[in-house]
C-alpha cells in the first residue's frame, strides 16, 4: 500500500484495504504528500488516522512545492510546528508555499534562503519585515556559498560588523568574488581585513589571501587610516589586534610551507613577528621557509629571534634532523650551539655532533656547554664523539 500511495494509485489502495489486513505505514502519508497526491492523503487520513503525521507531511509537501496539500494540512498544525516546513519552502525558493504556510517562525527560514541564494524568498520576507534580526547570519551564509545576488540584497540591511563576519566566511571558503564585492562596498577596519586574511591562510585559500593582502595600502602597519578615534589607548589596542592576526597568518603559512605566501606577508607587513613563524616552520621541517625567515632576520638585523633559533636547534639535535641543524647553526649563538651539541652527544649522534662541533669562534673553544659536552663524551667513553 505504501508504494501505491506514493504513485497516487487510490484504486489499488482501496482494493488492498478491503482484501488484506496489512494496512500501511506512516511512509504512505509522507510519500503521498511529497508527490502531490491530495486525494490519496485525504483517504489515508480518513482510514488510518492513527498513522497520520501532519508535520512530516507538511514538510514533504513544502520540499516539493505542493501548494494544495499545504493548504489542506496547514490548519492541522500549530504555528510552531509549521517552522520546519517554512524552512523547506525557503530552501527551494517557493514563495507561494510560504504564503500558504505563514504565520510561523521565519528567522531560520530567512537564513536558509540566504544559504541557498533564494533572492525572491529573501525579498518576500523583507517586504513582510520578517526575520530582520537575522542579517548577520544570513549574510554570512550567503558569503559562504558564494551567492552574490543575495549578498547585494542583504548588505544594505547589515552593519560593518555583520559584513566583517561575511568577509571572514568568504575568506575561509575561498569565495574570491564575494570577498572582492565586500571590500568594494564596505569600509572595513584594518584589523577586520587582517582577521579575514588569517582565515584565508589558515584554510589555504591563497587566491583570497592574495586579494586581501593587496587591499592594504602600501604601508599597512604605519598608515594613519586605522579607526576614527582620539583615544590613544583604543588606537593602540586596535593596532595590537591587527598585528596579532598578521602574526597568526604568518605562522600558519610557515607551518604549511607555503613559501610564496610567507614572502608576501613579510614584504607587506614588515613588523610581523618572525620568531614564532620560524619555530613552527622548524617543527614541521619546512626547510625552505626556515631559510627564508633566517634571511629575513638578517636583512632586518632582528636579534629577537636568537632564542627561537636556539630552541629550534636543540629540537633538531633531539630528533636528529641534520638538514635543519645545518640551516640553524649559521645563525645560532655560541651558547645555543653548545646546548644543541650537548643533546647530540647524549644521543651519541655523530652526524649531529659534527654539525654543532664545527661552529667557529674564539669564545666557542671555552664555551661551558661545549666543555660539558666534551666531558660527557669522555665519561661515557664515546671516543669518536670525543675526537669530533
Amino acid at each position: 500500500m505504501d508504494g501505491a500511495a506514493a504513485r497516487g494509485r487510490l484504486g489499488i489502495m482501496q482494493w488492498l484495504h478491503s482484501t488484506r489486513s496489512e494496512g500501511c505505514s506512516v511512509d504512505a502519508f509522507t510519500e503521498a504528500a511529497a508527490n502531490g497526491h491530495l486525494h490519496v492523503l485525504r483517504w489515508l487520513i480518513q482510514h488510518y488516522p492513527q498513522l497520520s503525521r501532519p508535520v512530516h507531511c507538511l514538510v514533504a509537501a513544502a520540499e516539493h512545492g505542493h501548494v494544495e496539500i499545504l493548504r489542506f494540512l496547514r490548519p492541522r498544525v500549530s504555528w510552531f510546528e509549521a517552522t520546519p516546513a517554512v524552512e523547506a519552502a525557503a530552501a527551494i525558493g517557493q514563495v507561494r508555499s510560504l504564503e500558504m504556510l505563514l504565520p510561523a517562525r521565519t528567522a531560520r527560514a530567512f537564513i536558509t534562503a540566504a544559504a541557498n541564494g533564494r533572492v525572491e524568498v529573501l525579498q518576500f520576507f523583507m517586504d513582510r519585515r520578517d526575520a530582520c534580526s537575522s542579517g548577520e547570519h544570513s549574510l554570512k551564509k550567503a558569503a559562504r556559498f558564494g551567492h552574490i545576488d543575495a549578498i547585494k540584497l542583504l548588505l544594505p540591511t547589515c552593519d560593518r560588523v555583520d559584513a566583517s563576519h561575511a568577509l571572514r566566511s568568504a575568506a575561509k571558503w575561498g569565495r574570491a568574488v564575494v570577498a572582492q564585492l565586500l571590500l568594494e562596498r564596505v569600509s572595513f577596519r584594518k584589523a577586520e581585513v587582517a582577521h579575514a586574511l588569517q582565515k584565508a591562510v589558515d584554510h589555504e585559500q591563497y587566491e583570497v589571501a592574495n586579494m586581501l593582502i593587496e587591499s592594504f595600502p602600501g604601508d599597512a602597519e604605519k598608515d594613519a587610516d586605522w579607526i576614527s578615534t582620539d583615544d590613544d589607548d583604543l588606537l593602540f589596542e586596535h593596532r595590537q589586534i591587527f598585528q596579532s592576526f598578521i602574526n597568526v597568518a604568518l605562522r600558519s603559512a610557515a607551518k604549511r610551507g607555503t613559501i610564496e605566501m610567507v614572502e608576501m606577508l613579510l614584504e607587506r607587513f614588515p613588523l610581523a613577528r618572525i620568531g614564532p613563524a620560524l619555530q613552527v616552520a622548524a617543527e614541521n621541517r619546512q626547510y625552505a621557509v626556515v631559510e627564508l625567515l633566517l634571511r629575513s632576520c638578517e636583512a632586518k638585523h632582528d636579534s629577537s629571534v636568537f632564542t627561537t633559533i636556539g630552541m629550534a636547534a636543540k629540537a633538531a639535535a633531539a630528533c636528529g634532523d641534520a638538514k635543519m641543524a645545518r640551516l640553524l647553526i649559521k645563525k645560532a649563538t655560541l651558547h645555543s650551539a653548545g646546548r644543541a651539541l650537548n643533546i647530540a652527544v647524549s644521543r651519541n649522534d655523530l652526524v649531529m655532533v659534527n654539525v654543532f662541533a664545527s661552529t667557529r669562534g674564539e669564545y666557542y673553544k671555552t664555551d661551558a656547554y661545549k666543555v660539558d659536552a666534551l666531558v660527557r663524551a669522555a665519561k661515557d667513553k664515546q671516543m669518536e664523539v670525543w675526537r669530533l
